[in-house]
């Protein structure tokens, strides 16, 4: 067994070079997938995600409480991995004769999983963290959902996801995008990565890096149109919870776009 003390600093101790590097390569390997070779991409993906749960079993859960100033770096290391797996589910799961919305369901319960195991092992609670505060703000700012959807569906046209229009299937495609789409994306990005990013970061940068990775992984859409509007969405969601620290708001907010770009709205 290697003794942790002869492996190399950035290994025991990753730091914000540490960090960006993994953030590029996963970067690189989303464009990768989407505008060069998929195949490709994928390889350098299971590579980048097998590199991360590595480094992260090196490194170890965090300690309670944190006790250095490089515990922001510990704790994205495993937090990555997510992003990398999101794509590899998104790509192998077997969908073929399978509703487009069940797809949703199929990748988001595996991907579930694995972020309720990564919250462990870095001990994130939802409940301590505060993210699922609601006041009359938090529905304002759900309402949003519905102007930015219909902007949406106007722009880019969308496949339908549910082509019926009969009221259960509606209900449960509804059901299906808000949690697996809204809720899930927006516990990733806004509730785990982000204040990560922002301590390491600070504040400003960490908002708009957690963007920018938003906007790169849409980037299967092969537009940059979308990946500039999911940009945009992605700043003010993230400006959003980093001032008001509940993700409700803008889960719901990113449900209703869903559910209208991919369901009503196409139906209609």
């Amino acid at each position: 067994m290697i003794e942790a003390s002869t492996l190399p600093r950035w290994v025991r101790a990753p730091d914000l070079t540490v960090i960006s590097a993994y953030l590029a390569a996963i970067a690189g390997a989303e464009l990768l997938t989407s505008f060069v070779n998929a195949e490709a991409g994928m390889a350098v993906h299971a590579v980048l995600l097998l590199v991360l749960l590595n480094h992260s079993m090196v490194l170890g859960p965090l300690p309670v409480p944190p006790q250095t100033s490089s515990e922001p770096s510990r704790g994205l290391v495993p937090l990555l991995a997510l992003l990398p797996l999101a794509r590899l589910l998104s790509l192998t799961m077997p969908t073929r004769g399978l509703a487009p919305v069940f797809w949703f369901l199929l990748i988001g319960v595996p991907l579930l999983t694995g972020v309720v195991l990564i919250a462990r092992y870095i001990h994130f609670s939802p409940v301590d963290a505060r993210i699922w505060g609601w006041s009359l703000q938090q529905g304002l700012i759900g309402a949003t959902g519905i102007p930015l959807g219909i902007i949406a569906y106007v722009a880019f046209h969308p496949v339908p996801v549910v082509k019926s229009h009969e009221l259960p299937y509606l209900i449960i495609g509804a059901g299906i995008l808000l949690v697996f789409l809204g809720l899930l994306e927006e516990l990733i990005f806004r509730a785990l990565l982000q204040p990560y990013l922002c301590s390491l970061y600070g504040a400003s940068r960490g908002v708009l890096i957690t963007a920018a990775m938003c906007a790169v992984l849409s980037s299967g859409s092969r537009s940059p149109v979308t990946m500039l509007f999911t940009f945009v969405v992605a700043l003010c969601y993230g400006w959003l919870v980093q001032t008001n620290r509940s993700i409700m708001g803008v889960a719901i907010s990113h449900g209703v776009i869903g559910i209208l770009t991919v369901l009503v709205l196409p139906n209609l």
